[in-house]
């Protein structure tokens, strides 16, 4: 039989990612950093050169296994894909306009979705705040550290939601999905579940990387808070600029990351492979 590996993430940069930036007072996030990336390079390495194929998510992480654990005969470029049709009463909806409301969603057991999630409530929400006082922050995750339940707690301006099955009804009342990501790896279904929702989308070069997201067609994007928090603003104060990005979003989404997109690659990948009447193993 023959056997992929499927990977998702590049857990070697996710953990390199997180020893450099996160701070000295995090202690336990940084011991299981530094624990977790030595880990990772060794079974990375030995998973990649034991397997048939390799399946990652965009061209970046292709170019980035190869420089760190040599070519592999067989690596193939699998976009995340999503079932766009699952988000069909969303797209049809519109955002509330009188309270402005910055959504954010992520699995905080996951470093980089808590320094995100801080990032949005702590530095790009007050600069927001100066030109909409009613704009607030809806932050939606599973397991949600003290820090993160620290910054929603006596705030009316801030909501934390941290068990929700059904990401829709978090969509349906957001005006403007920001994704302030500063490391990680891998592309993210945040943004393509924006995408496929009809929301406009405020993000990072980090948060876009490996999706074919172009700033000012699909999305605007912003390196700093303040640069985050002036595109917020630009897109409140444009409807129609929203209307022309979220349709291109949309059409992009639909296009290169529905399933019907990642059925005809992973069809593609399978059929690159030597199979004799044999079965498939996927990792």
């Amino acid at each position: 039989s023959k056997v992929i590996l499927d990977m998702h993430n590049i857990e070697q940069a996710v953990y390199q990612d997180i020893l450099m930036r996160a701070p000295n007072h995090a202690w336990r996030a940084r011991a299981e950093a530094h624990v977790l990336h030595r880990t990772s390079v060794n079974m990375e390495r030995e998973f990649i050169h034991a397997v048939d194929q390799v399946w990652v998510c965009s061209e970046e992480d292709r170019v980035h296994v190869r420089q760190l654990y040599g070519i592999h005969r067989s690596m193939m470029v699998i976009a995340n894909g999503i079932d766009t049709a699952f988000y069909a009463d969303v797209r049809t909806a519109a955002g509330p306009t009188d309270q402005p409301t910055l959504f954010y969603c992520g699995n905080f057991a996951y470093f980089p979705n808590v320094e995100a999630a801080l990032l949005l409530v702590r530095d790009i929400l007050p600069h927001v705040q100066q030109s909409y006082p009613k704009a607030r922050a809806v932050v939606v995750g599973h397991n949600p550290p003290s820090q993160i339940r620290m910054m929603a707690s006596g705030r009316s301006d801030v909501l934390l939601a941290s068990n929700v099955d059904d990401i829709r009804p978090s969509l349906t009342a957001a005006t403007i999905v920001v994704v302030p990501l500063q490391s990680g790896s891998g592309t993210r279904f945040k943004i393509l579940e924006a995408f496929a929702s009809r929301r406009p989308v405020v993000c990072t070069p980090k948060a876009a990387e490996g999706l074919a997201v172009s700033h000012g067609i699909h999305a605007l994007l912003g390196d700093t808070a303040f640069d985050l928090a002036a595109n917020v603003i630009r897109f409140l104060a444009d409807p129609t600029l929203q209307t022309h990005l979220t349709d291109a979003a949309l059409a992009l989404v639909e296009q290169e990351y529905s399933w019907t997109a990642a059925e005809k690659r992973i069809a593609d990948a399978v059929g690159a492979l030597p199979l004799v009447g044999a079965q498939n193993a996927l990792v």
